[in-house]
C-alpha cells in the first residue's frame, strides 16, 4: 500500500509537470546544510561511482530488451541534479519538478522520486518507476496518453544518451532526482 501511495504521489507530479533544462557545470559533491528553526536540515549528495553503475545497469538492462542503446552516466547532469536537490531541501523537502522557465528553468528529462530514507535511495527510485512497464505503450505520446508510464518511457527514451542522479534526505525521507540528456517523452513522438 506504501508503494502504491509514492507511486500514485508520482504520477500525479509527472502528469501536473513536464519534465525538461540547460548544462550546469560540474561543481562539488555533496552538502550538509542547516536551515533556519522553522525548517529541517537536509543533506544533499550525487550518486557514488558503485549507486551510478546500478542506476546506469537497471536503465540499460530495460533498454538492451528493445535494442535502445545504452545510456552513459553524466556527472554534468548528475550536478544539475544535484542543485534541484538543494532547493528541495531549502523548501523543507516539497515533492515538485525543476520549473520550465526561471530561475532553475531546464531542458533536460527529469525523473522524481519521493520515499523513506534508505540506504539504496536511487535503486528504489529506479525500481519503482520501472513499475509503469506494464502500463507502457510504443504510440504517438501526445497529452492525454504518456503520463500513465512516464517514468518508465523516460528510462527507455531512444534519444536520451546521459543520465545524473542525486538525493536529497530530509524529514527521514529521501527525494531522488535523475535527469537526461536530451529530454524524454516529447509530444507527437514515439519512445523508440
Amino acid at each position: 500500500m506504501k508503494h502504491l501511495s509514492v507511486f500514485l504521489t508520482l504520477l500525479i507530479l509527472f502528469v501536473a509537470t513536464n519534465s525538461t533544462g540547460y548544462s550546469f557545470k560540474n561543481s562539488q559533491k555533496g552538502t550538509n546544510s542547516k536551515n533556519n528553526s522553522s525548517k529541517s536540515s537536509y543533506t544533499t549528495r550525487v550518486c557514488t561511482p558503485e549507486e551510478s553503475k546500478k542506476v546506469l545497469a537497471l536503465h540499460n538492462n530495460y533498454r538492451n530488451a528493445l535494442s535502445i542503446p545504452p545510456l552513459s552516466y553524466s556527472e554534468n547532469l548528475a550536478q544539475f541534479a544535484l542543485e534541484w536537490c538543494k532547493e528541495l531541501g531549502r523548501k523543507n523537502g516539497a515533492f515538485e519538478h525543476r520549473p520550465r522557465t526561471g530561475q532553475f528553468g531546464h531542458n533536460y528529462g527529469e525523473n522524481i522520486y519521493k520515499g523513506s530514507k534508505s540506504s539504496t535511495p536511487f535503486i528504489d527510485a529506479v525500481n519503482l518507476w520501472s513499475t509503469e512497464k506494464s502500463k507502457f505503450r510504443n504510440d504517438v505520446l501526445n497529452r492525454t496518453n504518456w503520463s500513465k508510464a512516464g517514468h518508465y518511457s523516460q528510462m527507455i527514451w531512444r534519444k536520451s544518451v546521459s543520465i545524473g542522479c542525486a538525493v536529497v534526505e530530509i524529514n527521514g525521507m529521501s527525494i531522488v532526482v535523475c535527469n537526461y540528456d536530451p529530454a524524454g517523452n516529447m509530444m507527437g513522438e514515439k519512445t523508440y
